[in-house]
Protein backbone atom coordinates (compact mmCIF):
# COMPACT_ATOMS: atom_id res chain seq x y z
CA UNK A 1 0.00 0.00 0.00
CA UNK A 2 1.23 3.29 -1.03
CA UNK A 3 0.16 6.27 1.38
CA UNK A 4 0.21 9.51 -0.59
CA UNK A 5 -0.08 13.13 1.41
CA UNK A 6 -1.97 15.85 -0.16
CA UNK A 7 0.67 18.64 1.10
CA UNK A 8 3.35 16.71 -1.35
CA UNK A 9 1.14 16.08 -4.18
CA UNK A 10 3.32 19.15 -6.34
CA UNK A 11 6.48 18.26 -4.73
CA UNK A 12 9.27 15.19 -4.85
CA UNK A 13 7.75 11.82 -5.33
CA UNK A 14 10.54 10.58 -2.11
CA UNK A 15 8.37 12.59 -0.07
CA UNK A 16 4.94 11.75 -1.22
CA UNK A 17 5.86 8.38 -1.21
CA UNK A 18 7.56 8.14 2.24
CA UNK A 19 6.49 5.11 4.41
CA UNK A 20 4.12 6.10 7.09
CA UNK A 21 3.52 2.83 8.78
CA UNK A 22 6.84 0.75 9.16
CA UNK A 23 4.63 -2.21 6.91
CA UNK A 24 4.93 0.39 4.10
CA UNK A 25 8.92 0.93 4.79
CA UNK A 26 10.40 -1.52 1.97
CA UNK A 27 13.24 -4.46 3.24
CA UNK A 28 14.94 -4.69 6.30
CA UNK A 29 12.01 -7.25 7.92
CA UNK A 30 14.72 -8.28 10.46
CA UNK A 31 15.61 -4.29 11.37
CA UNK A 32 12.58 -3.53 11.39
CA UNK A 33 11.65 -6.54 14.21
CA UNK A 34 14.73 -5.75 16.44
CA UNK A 35 13.62 -1.87 15.93
CA UNK A 36 9.92 -3.08 17.09
CA UNK A 37 11.10 -5.02 20.03
CA UNK A 38 13.38 -2.11 21.35
CA UNK A 39 10.00 0.10 21.24
CA UNK A 40 7.92 -2.40 22.85
CA UNK A 41 10.46 -2.37 25.59
CA UNK A 42 9.92 1.18 26.39
CA UNK A 43 5.83 0.45 26.74
CA UNK A 44 6.99 -1.85 29.71
CA UNK A 45 9.42 0.56 31.47
CA UNK A 46 12.27 2.37 30.65
CA UNK A 47 14.68 -0.40 28.87
CA UNK A 48 18.35 -0.85 29.94
CA UNK A 49 19.44 1.24 26.21
CA UNK A 50 17.23 4.10 25.99
CA UNK A 51 18.61 5.12 22.36
CA UNK A 52 19.80 3.12 19.65
CA UNK A 53 21.82 3.64 16.23
CA UNK A 54 20.09 2.95 13.21
CA UNK A 55 23.21 2.35 10.53
CA UNK A 56 23.37 1.19 6.90
CA UNK A 57 24.06 3.23 3.56
CA UNK A 58 21.98 6.23 2.15
CA UNK A 59 18.60 5.81 1.09
CA UNK A 60 17.89 2.53 2.39
CA UNK A 61 15.08 3.34 4.55
CA UNK A 62 16.32 4.70 8.21
CA UNK A 63 14.90 7.84 8.90
CA UNK A 64 11.67 6.98 6.99
CA UNK A 65 11.62 3.84 9.67
CA UNK A 66 12.23 6.02 12.71
CA UNK A 67 9.62 7.93 11.80
CA UNK A 68 6.78 5.43 10.72
CA UNK A 69 8.16 3.85 14.33
CA UNK A 70 6.19 6.49 15.72
CA UNK A 71 3.34 6.96 13.63
CA UNK A 72 2.30 2.74 15.08
CA UNK A 73 3.18 3.84 18.29
CA UNK A 74 1.41 7.18 18.78
CA UNK A 75 4.82 9.06 19.78
CA UNK A 76 5.39 12.64 18.91
CA UNK A 77 8.37 13.38 17.28
CA UNK A 78 11.28 15.91 18.04
CA UNK A 79 14.04 15.70 14.89
CA UNK A 80 17.82 17.22 15.01
CA UNK A 81 19.11 16.83 11.35
CA UNK A 82 22.28 17.76 10.00
CA UNK A 83 21.63 20.83 8.12
CA UNK A 84 20.80 21.97 12.14
CA UNK A 85 24.18 23.27 14.42
CA UNK A 86 24.31 20.53 17.25
CA UNK A 87 26.78 22.81 19.16
CA UNK A 88 26.40 21.08 23.25
CA UNK A 89 24.47 24.05 23.37
CA UNK A 90 21.92 23.55 20.95
CA UNK A 91 21.85 19.30 21.59
CA UNK A 92 20.81 20.68 25.60
CA UNK A 93 18.48 22.89 24.93
CA UNK A 94 16.42 21.09 22.07
CA UNK A 95 17.13 17.01 22.44
CA UNK A 96 17.40 17.66 25.95
CA UNK A 97 14.59 19.80 26.68
CA UNK A 98 12.71 16.71 25.03
CA UNK A 99 14.31 14.17 26.98
CA UNK A 100 12.61 15.15 29.72
CA UNK A 101 9.19 16.38 29.11
CA UNK A 102 6.11 13.95 28.01
CA UNK A 103 4.31 13.97 24.54
CA UNK A 104 0.45 15.03 24.25
CA UNK A 105 -0.54 11.67 22.51
CA UNK A 106 -1.04 8.27 23.42
CA UNK A 107 1.66 6.73 25.71
CA UNK A 108 2.46 10.37 26.78
CA UNK A 109 6.05 9.30 24.59
CA UNK A 110 8.15 11.54 22.38
CA UNK A 111 10.73 10.11 19.75
CA UNK A 112 13.87 12.20 19.45
CA UNK A 113 15.31 11.26 15.79
CA UNK A 114 19.34 12.93 15.75
CA UNK A 115 19.70 12.43 11.77
CA UNK A 116 24.03 11.59 10.59
CA UNK A 117 24.83 11.13 13.97
CA UNK A 118 28.27 9.87 12.51
CA UNK A 119 28.75 13.38 11.63
CA UNK A 120 28.67 15.47 14.89
CA UNK A 121 32.38 16.46 14.76
CA UNK A 122 34.89 19.73 14.18
CA UNK A 123 34.28 23.47 15.99
CA UNK A 124 30.51 23.67 14.32
CA UNK A 125 29.28 20.80 17.03
CA UNK A 126 31.84 21.10 19.83
CA UNK A 127 31.29 19.35 22.60
CA UNK A 128 27.62 17.54 20.84
CA UNK A 129 28.70 14.30 21.22
CA UNK A 130 29.25 14.72 24.86
CA UNK A 131 26.09 16.57 25.77
CA UNK A 132 24.70 13.62 23.86
CA UNK A 133 25.89 10.79 25.66
CA UNK A 134 24.34 12.55 28.81
CA UNK A 135 20.97 12.76 27.56
CA UNK A 136 21.00 9.36 26.00
CA UNK A 137 21.97 7.84 30.11
CA UNK A 138 19.33 9.84 31.58
CA UNK A 139 16.59 10.63 28.66
CA UNK A 140 12.41 9.78 29.86
CA UNK A 141 12.38 9.52 26.60
CA UNK A 142 13.47 7.32 23.37
CA UNK A 143 15.72 8.74 21.39
CA UNK A 144 16.79 6.90 17.45
CA UNK A 145 20.46 8.30 15.97
CA UNK A 146 20.75 7.48 12.66
CA UNK A 147 24.19 7.00 10.72
CA UNK A 148 26.00 6.26 7.45
CA UNK A 149 29.34 4.78 9.15
CA UNK A 150 29.05 2.98 12.70
CA UNK A 151 32.40 3.65 13.19
CA UNK A 152 31.95 7.70 13.32
CA UNK A 153 30.03 7.25 16.83
CA UNK A 154 32.22 7.54 19.99
CA UNK A 155 32.25 4.35 21.22
CA UNK A 156 31.39 5.68 24.63
CA UNK A 157 27.97 6.39 22.85
CA UNK A 158 27.70 3.00 21.13
CA UNK A 159 27.69 0.83 24.08
CA UNK A 160 25.09 2.93 25.41
CA UNK A 161 22.81 2.50 22.24
CA UNK A 162 21.20 -1.08 20.58
CA UNK A 163 22.42 -0.68 17.19
CA UNK A 164 20.72 -2.16 14.67
CA UNK A 165 22.16 -2.38 11.09
CA UNK A 166 19.79 -1.52 8.08
CA UNK A 167 21.11 -3.64 4.37
CA UNK A 168 20.91 -2.77 1.15
CA UNK A 169 17.67 -3.29 -0.72
CA UNK A 170 17.31 -6.04 -3.07
CA UNK A 171 16.91 -5.23 -6.29
CA UNK A 172 13.72 -6.97 -6.54
CA UNK A 173 12.28 -4.80 -4.03
CA UNK A 174 13.06 -1.30 -5.46
CA UNK A 175 11.40 -2.36 -8.68
CA UNK A 176 8.40 -3.36 -7.07
CA UNK A 177 8.19 -0.18 -5.38
CA UNK A 178 9.06 2.06 -8.79
CA UNK A 179 6.12 -0.04 -10.49
CA UNK A 180 4.00 1.21 -7.68
CA UNK A 181 4.82 4.63 -8.27
CA UNK A 182 4.42 4.53 -11.93
CA UNK A 183 0.63 2.82 -11.59
CA UNK A 184 -0.14 5.37 -9.12
CA UNK A 185 1.10 8.52 -11.40
CA UNK A 186 -1.10 7.13 -14.54
CA UNK A 187 2.49 6.41 -16.14
CA UNK A 188 3.34 3.29 -18.57
CA UNK A 189 7.05 2.06 -17.97
CA UNK A 190 8.92 -0.44 -19.69
CA UNK A 191 9.72 -3.44 -17.27
CA UNK A 192 13.24 -3.17 -18.73
CA UNK A 193 13.23 0.64 -17.55
CA UNK A 194 12.66 -0.04 -14.29
CA UNK A 195 15.19 -2.95 -13.94
CA UNK A 196 17.53 -0.66 -15.50
CA UNK A 197 16.55 2.01 -13.20
CA UNK A 198 17.83 -0.28 -10.10
CA UNK A 199 20.50 -1.78 -11.49
CA UNK A 200 23.29 -1.28 -10.11
CA UNK A 201 21.88 0.93 -6.79
CA UNK A 202 20.64 -0.25 -3.59
CA UNK A 203 19.51 2.71 -2.86
CA UNK A 204 16.07 3.39 -3.10
CA UNK A 205 15.66 7.24 -2.29
CA UNK A 206 18.01 7.77 -5.61
CA UNK A 207 16.19 5.08 -7.64
CA UNK A 208 12.67 7.27 -7.48
CA UNK A 209 14.48 10.48 -7.74
CA UNK A 210 15.90 9.15 -10.85
CA UNK A 211 12.08 7.93 -11.81
CA UNK A 212 10.60 11.29 -11.33
CA UNK A 213 13.27 13.26 -13.40
CA UNK A 214 13.40 11.23 -16.66
CA UNK A 215 9.07 10.62 -15.93
CA UNK A 216 8.58 14.66 -15.86
CA UNK A 217 6.38 15.05 -18.90
CA UNK A 218 6.14 11.91 -19.74
CA UNK A 219 3.42 9.43 -20.26
CA UNK A 220 5.31 6.24 -21.33
CA UNK A 221 9.17 5.63 -19.92
CA UNK A 222 11.19 3.70 -22.29
CA UNK A 223 14.86 2.27 -22.05
CA UNK A 224 15.41 5.36 -24.56
CA UNK A 225 14.54 7.82 -22.28
CA UNK A 226 17.16 6.94 -19.78
CA UNK A 227 19.95 7.85 -21.24
CA UNK A 228 18.90 11.77 -21.41
CA UNK A 229 16.90 12.00 -18.04
CA UNK A 230 19.15 10.35 -15.27
CA UNK A 231 22.65 10.23 -14.56
CA UNK A 232 24.37 7.47 -16.06
CA UNK A 233 24.74 4.53 -13.52
CA UNK A 234 27.42 3.03 -15.39
CA UNK A 235 29.77 5.48 -13.94
CA UNK A 236 29.39 4.27 -10.48
CA UNK A 237 32.13 2.31 -9.02
CA UNK A 238 30.78 -0.84 -8.71
CA UNK A 239 29.73 -0.98 -12.83
CA UNK A 240 33.36 0.40 -13.47
CA UNK A 241 34.94 -2.66 -11.44
CA UNK A 242 32.90 -5.15 -13.12
CA UNK A 243 33.99 -3.28 -16.73
CA UNK A 244 37.55 -2.84 -15.43
CA UNK A 245 37.54 -6.92 -14.23
CA UNK A 246 35.49 -8.50 -17.50
CA UNK A 247 36.17 -6.09 -20.58
CA UNK A 248 38.75 -6.46 -22.63
CA UNK A 249 38.52 -2.48 -24.48
CA UNK A 250 41.56 -0.70 -22.93
CA UNK A 251 40.46 2.62 -24.41
CA UNK A 252 36.83 1.96 -23.42
CA UNK A 253 37.51 1.27 -19.49
CA UNK A 254 40.33 4.13 -19.31
CA UNK A 255 37.67 6.53 -20.69
CA UNK A 256 35.31 5.28 -18.77
CA UNK A 257 37.12 6.04 -15.16
CA UNK A 258 37.44 9.56 -16.19
CA UNK A 259 33.41 9.27 -15.20
CA UNK A 260 33.90 8.03 -11.42
CA UNK A 261 33.49 9.88 -8.65
CA UNK A 262 36.78 8.41 -7.24
CA UNK A 263 40.76 9.94 -7.39
CA UNK A 264 43.26 7.54 -8.77
CA UNK A 265 44.45 7.42 -5.06
CA UNK A 266 41.24 5.81 -3.60
CA UNK A 267 40.48 4.02 -6.75
CA UNK A 268 44.28 2.25 -6.33
CA UNK A 269 42.56 1.11 -2.89
CA UNK A 270 38.77 -0.39 -4.94
CA UNK A 271 41.01 -2.77 -7.52
CA UNK A 272 43.06 -3.63 -4.42
CA UNK A 273 40.46 -5.24 -2.23
CA UNK A 274 38.79 -6.88 -5.30
CA UNK A 275 41.98 -8.11 -7.32
CA UNK A 276 41.95 -11.02 -5.10
CA UNK A 277 37.95 -11.79 -5.35
CA UNK A 278 38.64 -11.96 -9.09
CA UNK A 279 41.91 -13.21 -10.04
CA UNK A 280 43.52 -16.82 -9.52
CA UNK A 281 46.75 -16.80 -7.07
CA UNK A 282 48.93 -17.29 -10.22
CA UNK A 283 47.16 -14.43 -12.00
CA UNK A 284 47.01 -12.06 -8.61
CA UNK A 285 51.18 -11.65 -8.53
CA UNK A 286 50.87 -10.00 -12.56
CA UNK A 287 47.95 -7.99 -11.13
CA UNK A 288 49.52 -6.64 -8.16
CA UNK A 289 52.97 -5.72 -9.84
CA UNK A 290 50.98 -3.60 -12.30
CA UNK A 291 49.48 -1.83 -8.79
CA UNK A 292 53.38 -1.33 -7.64
CA UNK A 293 54.17 0.23 -10.38
CA UNK A 294 50.81 2.72 -10.11
CA UNK A 295 51.62 3.51 -6.78
CA UNK A 296 54.66 4.61 -7.62
CA UNK A 297 53.58 7.30 -9.69
CA UNK A 298 51.05 8.09 -6.61
CA UNK A 299 53.83 8.27 -4.34
CA UNK A 300 55.87 11.10 -7.18
CA UNK A 301 52.29 13.14 -6.33
CA UNK A 302 52.79 13.77 -2.96
CA UNK A 303 56.56 13.87 -3.25
CA UNK A 304 55.99 17.00 -5.73
CA UNK A 305 52.76 18.18 -5.11
CA UNK A 306 52.73 17.02 -9.64
CA UNK A 307 49.08 16.22 -9.94
CA UNK A 308 49.77 15.24 -13.92
CA UNK A 309 51.23 12.06 -12.44
CA UNK A 310 48.28 10.94 -11.79
CA UNK A 311 47.28 10.21 -15.15
CA UNK A 312 50.04 7.48 -15.75
CA UNK A 313 49.05 6.05 -12.14
CA UNK A 314 45.45 5.94 -13.11
CA UNK A 315 47.10 4.56 -16.85
CA UNK A 316 49.37 1.46 -14.98
CA UNK A 317 46.69 0.58 -12.96
CA UNK A 318 43.50 0.21 -15.32
CA UNK A 319 45.73 -0.92 -18.08
CA UNK A 320 47.70 -3.16 -16.42
CA UNK A 321 44.22 -5.00 -14.68
CA UNK A 322 42.78 -5.67 -18.24
CA UNK A 323 46.16 -6.89 -19.69
CA UNK A 324 46.60 -9.30 -16.55
CA UNK A 325 43.01 -11.07 -17.20
CA UNK A 326 42.77 -10.62 -21.06
CA UNK A 327 46.29 -12.75 -21.50
CA UNK A 328 45.43 -15.46 -19.96
CA UNK A 329 42.07 -17.86 -20.17
CA UNK A 330 42.62 -18.59 -16.25
CA UNK A 331 40.25 -16.01 -15.26
CA UNK A 332 36.94 -16.06 -12.81
CA UNK A 333 33.94 -15.14 -14.82
CA UNK A 334 31.94 -16.00 -11.80
CA UNK A 335 29.74 -13.37 -10.39
CA UNK A 336 32.01 -11.57 -7.88
CA UNK A 337 30.38 -9.56 -5.30
CA UNK A 338 33.03 -6.13 -5.15
CA UNK A 339 33.70 -4.93 -1.39
CA UNK A 340 34.78 -1.29 -0.43
CA UNK A 341 38.40 -1.33 0.46
CA UNK A 342 38.89 -2.15 3.68
CA UNK A 343 41.33 -0.08 4.06
CA UNK A 344 39.12 3.09 4.15
CA UNK A 345 36.89 0.95 6.95
CA UNK A 346 40.07 0.83 9.25
CA UNK A 347 40.90 4.72 8.90
CA UNK A 348 37.31 5.23 9.85
CA UNK A 349 37.31 2.48 12.98
CA UNK A 350 40.84 4.42 13.39
CA UNK A 351 39.35 8.03 14.12
CA UNK A 352 36.86 6.96 16.47
CA UNK A 353 39.15 5.68 18.65
CA UNK A 354 41.46 8.53 18.00
CA UNK A 355 38.36 10.73 19.13
CA UNK A 356 37.66 8.37 22.37
CA UNK A 357 41.33 8.99 23.36
CA UNK A 358 40.78 12.77 23.16
CA UNK A 359 38.03 12.73 25.28
CA UNK A 360 39.74 10.47 27.96
CA UNK A 361 42.77 12.67 27.49
CA UNK A 362 40.74 15.55 28.20
CA UNK A 363 39.03 14.13 31.70
CA UNK A 364 42.53 13.32 32.88
CA UNK A 365 44.32 16.52 31.94
CA UNK A 366 41.42 18.35 33.56
CA UNK A 367 41.91 15.85 36.43
CA UNK A 368 45.73 16.68 36.39
CA UNK A 369 45.75 20.18 35.69
CA UNK A 370 48.07 19.46 32.51
CA UNK A 371 47.55 19.94 28.96
CA UNK A 372 45.39 17.69 26.58
CA UNK A 373 47.88 16.39 24.32
CA UNK A 374 50.56 15.74 27.29
CA UNK A 375 48.04 13.57 28.83
CA UNK A 376 47.18 11.48 25.96
CA UNK A 377 50.61 10.89 24.91
CA UNK A 378 52.49 10.86 28.22
CA UNK A 379 49.87 9.91 31.21
CA UNK A 380 47.99 7.69 29.26
CA UNK A 381 50.30 4.85 28.78
CA UNK A 382 51.33 5.76 32.40
CA UNK A 383 47.97 4.95 33.85
CA UNK A 384 48.30 1.75 31.79
CA UNK A 385 51.32 0.88 33.84
CA UNK A 386 49.50 1.66 37.43
CA UNK A 387 46.82 -0.43 36.33
CA UNK A 388 47.99 -3.38 36.80
CA UNK A 389 47.43 -3.38 40.38
CA UNK A 390 43.67 -3.36 40.42
CA UNK A 391 43.87 -1.60 43.78
CA UNK A 392 45.73 1.13 42.45
CA UNK A 393 43.84 1.47 39.18
CA UNK A 394 40.73 1.69 41.48
CA UNK A 395 41.98 4.92 43.14
CA UNK A 396 43.03 6.31 40.73
CA UNK A 397 39.60 5.75 38.52
CA UNK A 398 37.71 6.96 41.59
CA UNK A 399 39.95 10.39 41.53
CA UNK A 400 39.60 11.41 38.24
CA UNK A 401 36.19 10.12 37.38
CA UNK A 402 36.78 7.53 34.90
CA UNK A 403 33.93 5.25 33.58
CA UNK A 404 33.94 1.88 31.91
CA UNK A 405 34.48 3.60 28.37
CA UNK A 406 37.52 4.89 29.89
CA UNK A 407 39.05 1.92 31.52
CA UNK A 408 38.17 0.04 28.16
CA UNK A 409 40.47 2.29 26.32
CA UNK A 410 43.08 2.36 29.43
CA UNK A 411 43.09 -2.04 29.57
CA UNK A 412 41.88 -2.73 25.94
CA UNK A 413 39.49 -4.59 23.84
CA UNK A 414 40.36 -7.92 25.87
CA UNK A 415 40.03 -6.01 29.23
CA UNK A 416 36.75 -5.88 29.81
CA UNK A 417 36.44 -7.96 32.66
CA UNK A 418 39.45 -5.73 34.35
CA UNK A 419 37.34 -3.08 33.32
CA UNK A 420 34.27 -4.13 35.20
CA UNK A 421 36.34 -5.09 38.40
CA UNK A 422 38.07 -1.74 38.72
CA UNK A 423 35.07 -0.01 38.14
CA UNK A 424 33.15 -1.69 41.01
CA UNK A 425 36.37 -1.25 43.41
CA UNK A 426 36.01 2.85 42.55
CA UNK A 427 32.71 3.00 43.35
CA UNK A 428 33.03 1.02 46.74
CA UNK A 429 36.33 3.63 47.33
CA UNK A 430 33.55 6.79 46.45
CA UNK A 431 30.89 5.07 48.64
CA UNK A 432 33.48 5.39 51.67
CA UNK A 433 34.27 8.69 50.67
CA UNK A 434 30.94 10.58 50.63
CA UNK A 435 30.42 11.22 54.35
CA UNK A 436 33.78 12.90 54.61
CA UNK A 437 32.53 15.24 51.77
CA UNK A 438 29.30 16.18 54.02
CA UNK A 439 31.61 16.55 57.09
CA UNK A 440 33.46 18.62 55.40
CA UNK A 441 31.11 20.92 54.36
CA UNK A 442 30.73 21.88 57.84
CA UNK A 443 32.84 25.15 59.56
CA UNK A 444 35.86 24.18 60.62
CA UNK A 445 37.48 25.54 63.79
CA UNK A 446 40.22 28.11 63.66
CA UNK A 447 43.86 26.16 62.85
CA UNK A 448 45.95 26.53 65.60
CA UNK A 449 49.52 28.57 64.69
CA UNK A 450 52.37 26.31 63.71
CA UNK A 451 54.95 26.43 66.41
CA UNK A 452 57.98 25.76 64.07
CA UNK A 453 59.13 26.33 60.52
CA UNK A 454 59.64 22.88 60.02
CA UNK A 455 55.76 22.28 61.04
CA UNK A 456 55.03 24.74 58.50
CA UNK A 457 56.53 23.05 55.80
CA UNK A 458 55.03 19.88 56.83
CA UNK A 459 51.90 21.32 56.56
CA UNK A 460 52.28 23.25 53.35
CA UNK A 461 53.71 19.94 51.27
CA UNK A 462 50.93 17.69 52.90
CA UNK A 463 47.92 19.64 51.44
CA UNK A 464 49.58 19.83 47.61
CA UNK A 465 47.69 17.83 45.03
CA UNK A 466 48.18 14.42 44.40
CA UNK A 467 49.72 13.22 41.12
CA UNK A 468 50.01 9.94 39.36
CA UNK A 469 53.08 9.08 41.32
CA UNK A 470 51.41 9.15 44.40
CA UNK A 471 49.64 5.47 43.39
CA UNK A 472 52.70 4.11 42.52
Amino acid sequence: MLTTDLKTETGAWVEKYRPVTLAEVVGNDKAKGELIRWAESWREGKPEKRATILYGSAGVGKTSAAYALAHDFGWEVIELNASDQRTATVIKKVAGLASRSRGLFEGGLRLIILDEADNIHGTADFGGSRELLKIVRTTQNPIILTANDLYGIPRALKVECETIQFRAIRKTAIVAQLRRICKNEGITCDELALKELAEGKNDLRSAINDLQAIAEGKERITVEDLATGIRDKRNSIFNFLSSLFREGDIEDVYKASFEIDETPEALIHWIDENLPRQFPKELLVYGMDWLSKSDRFLGRVKKRQNYRFWRYASFLMICGTILTHTGSGKFNRTFTRYQPPSHFRRISASRGRKKEEIELGLKIAKATHTSETYSRQKLIPLLRLIFTDREKAAAVTAAFGLDQNDLLLIFGSKGKREAKEVLKLSKAISARKAPSSEISDMPSPEPAPASTKTGEKKKESSSGQKTLFDFG
